[in-house]
């Protein structure tokens, strides 16, 4: 294959001058066309190369010597890596409690990248000024919440895991409050429900529950045999026949009491009609005292008829305050003492009928004792299996109390035990191999690297020779 280069014209100026001796001759300017037509083939290249081919060999010699000797003498560099396994704390979500990070995966290897390795870096530096850094990276394997943080270095060389270690360290104390926190809660839970499980295990609380059951149950059982005693029903019918007699007693003297009221009443009639007379007369006597007031008053200068008016004055005031003692008795006492008496006999009928109906309920009390009783039995003995019950149903409670108890617990104890910490997987682990370029690799490169730079040293020095010849042609041209 050969290449054709261009045709290129060149225009030179041609000046052209006149006689030495001759004036205002015009400049005349001839526009001369050159052709200039190079091909380039690969017998051309070949013979550049071969012109230059000891430059060539010794440049591709020194590279190669320069490759050799950097591969033998290159340390062998290692891959580090420390892998961290994110924290994980309960949630309550609508399904129920669930773990969940501390933090999304994505938020720490944020916070890694951005600030602790910074400031890791910046701790070291401050430390060493003039100690090379190890370049640190973290990432996160698709799919899950683990960060790997990575490093080269030589083998032997500790400070990339002391470093990995440090920015680690960082992430794990940001994490711990929220571990801490939650820690102390399930800790806190898991001792109330120990505690809850306890008490409920306890023979004491367990006998202090039974002992409220066994007396009752003992209370029905003593009433049980009490009605079922011959004697006691016996004793309880003598005690209804004694209250029944008491109770005729009683309606008999009310009786009694109700006949004396009725007495009374007929009394109170006839000390009014008695009053009534005395009034009467005693009203006659004081109009015929005034009327002889009125006529011993004419004769009143005879000393003996004086005296007779006098008598006759103090006996009329006399009358009259007996007049006002006998119509106060009547009109006002004797009315309070009939109110009070009608008082006593309304009180007195009420009783009388109250004590009637005692009695006839006592009687009937008395003839259905035996009924009641039969049936307050029948009421113990169905409180007496009730109660029985009662018992059995306590003790299956407390079972499934005590059951569910240690379900808690133990549901507790396993998210206590389910909850991560923020930590490494592993220490720092190496590679198995070295990584980055092998030797070969890095012989073959400088090889490759050697030939390039060979063949661009020959076409460039081969383009400075023919830059140089072209210029001294130039320079002969126009001398000729």
């Amino acid at each position: 294959m050969t290449a054709k280069a261009e045709h290129q014209v060149e225009y030179q100026k041609v000046h052209v001058l006149g006689d030495n001796g001759a004036i205002n001759t015009p400049e005349q300017i001839f526009m001369v066309e050159s052709h200039g037509e190079d091909e380039i083939s690969l017998i051309d290249l070949y013979l550049v190369l071969d012109r230059h081919k000891k430059s060539m060999a010794m440049i591709i010699a020194a590279v190669l010597l320069m490759g050799v000797f950097y591969a033998m003498s290159k340390p062998r560099v290692f891959n580090y890596s420390l892998s961290a396994q994110i924290g994980k704390v309960y949630v309550a979500t609508a399904q129920g409690s669930v773990l969940e990070p501390i933090e999304p995966v994505e938020m720490v290897l944020s916070k890694i990248t951005e600030t602790y390795i910074p400031i890791v870096v910046s701790e070291y530096v401050a430390q060493n000024p003039d100690a090379s850094v190890p370049e640190i990276k973290a990432r996160i394997p698709k799919g899950s919440d683990i960060i790997i943080l990575e490093s080269r270095a030589p083998e032997g060389e500790q400070l990339q895991s002391t470093m990995m270690q440090q920015v680690l360290d960082k992430v794990v104390k940001s994490h711990r409050p929220y571990m801490d926190i939650m820690k102390s809660q399930f800790i806190t839970q898991l001792n109330k429900a120990q505690l809850r499980l306890t008490e409920l295990e306890s023979p004491v609380t367990l006998r202090a529950k039974m002992v409220s059951f066994e007396a009752a149950l003992l209370s029905s059982n003593i009433k049980k045999n009490k009605l079922a005693d011959p004697l006691l029903i016996k004793v309880k019918k003598q005690v209804y026949k004694t209250k029944i007699q008491a109770h005729r007693n009683r309606l008999a003297f009310l009786q009694d009491e109700s006949s004396y009221f009725s007495t009374e009443l007929k009394r109170l009639g006839q000390l009014d009609k008695l009053l009534e007379q005395q009034i009467t007369g005693l009203s006659s006597d004081i109009e015929q005292a005034l009327k002889n007031r009125t006529v011993s008053a004419d004769s009143v200068d005879n000393p003996s008829m004086a005296m007779t008016a006098l008598l006759l004055n103090n006996q009329l005031q006399t009358d009259r305050r007996r007049l006002n003692d006998l119509q106060e008795r009547l009109y006002i006492k004797q009315k309070n003492l009939r109110e009070k008496l009608m008082n006593d006999i309304k009180n007195n009928t009420r009783s009388i009928e109250y004590e009637k109906t005692l009695v006839e309920d006592l009687k009937n009390s008395l003839s259905k004792l035996g009924v009641d009783d039969r049936n307050s039995l029948l009421e113990l003995n169905s409180g007496i299996s009730e109660k029985q019950a009662a018992i059995e149903k306590f003790k299956l409670s407390r079972q499934l109390q005590i059951d569910r108890q240690q379900q808690i617990v133990k549901d507790i104890s396993l998210k206590l035990s389910g909850l991560q910490a923020t930590e490494a997987l592993s220490e720092p682990l190496k590679s198995i191999g070295p990584v980055g370029p092998g030797k070969k690799l890095i012989v073959m490169v400088s090889l490759v690297l050697g030939v390039f730079i060979a063949v661009f040293f020959a076409f460039g020095r081969e383009f400075m020779l023919k830059v140089k010849q072209k210029s001294v042609k130039t320079e002969v041209e126009p001398e000729t």
